[in-house]
């Protein structure tokens, strides 16, 4: 689940670069007052920036099933696929619930959904 919070959006977060600049050409603004285009465009180097997108792309890919979606059904005994079942239905309340809840937020957050959290780590 962790994995989840912590991977899978690092392209909405580096895909903007004043979020999370790996390099600045120069100080970054001190204070909110606003600056000009021009001058935000100078504190970023292309090729950091390209390279940075594409680091945050690669990290956010999803690579396996989502959480109670296995590739092999691993549950043959009866009692076994109750309790699976039971844990796959919840899964699918949970999933239900956070789309409601993100319905209503301005920014969403999906990336701790059974939707989105993968059955283990791949990166």
């Amino acid at each position: 689940v962790c994995s989840s919070a912590a991977n899978f959006n690092q392209y909405d977060e580096y895909g903007f670069q004043p979020n999370f600049p790996f390099k600045l050409n120069g100080s970054p603004p001190k204070n909110k007052d606003s600056i000009s285009e021009l001058e935000l465009v100078k504190l970023f180097d292309v090729d950091i920036t390209i390279e940075t997108l594409k680091l945050g792309r690669v990290l956010s890919t999803q690579g396996t099933n989502k959480i109670g979606n296995y590739e092999v059904q691993y549950e043959y005994k009866p009692a076994i696929h109750a309790h699976y079942q039971k844990f796959y239905d919840r899964l699918q309340v949970i999933a239900k619930e956070n789309d409601e809840k993100n319905a209503k937020r301005r920014f969403a957050y999906p990336w701790l959904s059974p939707k989105v959290v993968p059955n283990s780590i791949s990166i």
